[in-house]
């Protein structure tokens, strides 16, 4: 994203994992974010379960994430998990920076 928060490029896969865990390093996330110039970035990841609730590792990688990208100069946005919408209106994503859990 630039300063105004338009996209400056397409969407980047970073890391493909299995059906329990993906594995992704800040270095692979920001790579192509210093290369574009990026004033931020959003990232996304599925959960195949369905369930998008944040597991313990998603918290602790956004945090990493958020630290990184503030020695960097490029902003995390947020840290979006997805999964799928239930018959009985469950949610199909989760926003961490909504949990509040976080300093942005």
């Amino acid at each position: 994203m630039d300063s105004d928060f338009h996209a400056i490029c397409e969407p980047l896969d970073v890391s493909q994992g299995s059906v329990s865990r993906a594995p992704v390093h800040p270095r692979d996330v920001f790579c192509e974010a210093v290369r574009y110039r990026a004033f931020a970035v959003i990232v996304a990841h599925n959960h195949p379960s369905g369930d998008p609730e944040p597991s313990k590792e998603d918290i602790e990688i956004t945090e990493r994430l958020i630290e990184t990208g503030k020695l960097l100069g490029i902003r995390l946005i947020d840290h979006i998990v997805l999964g799928g919408a239930n018959a009985a209106g469950g949610r199909g994503f989760v926003s961490i920076r909504n949990l509040a859990i976080l300093e942005f």
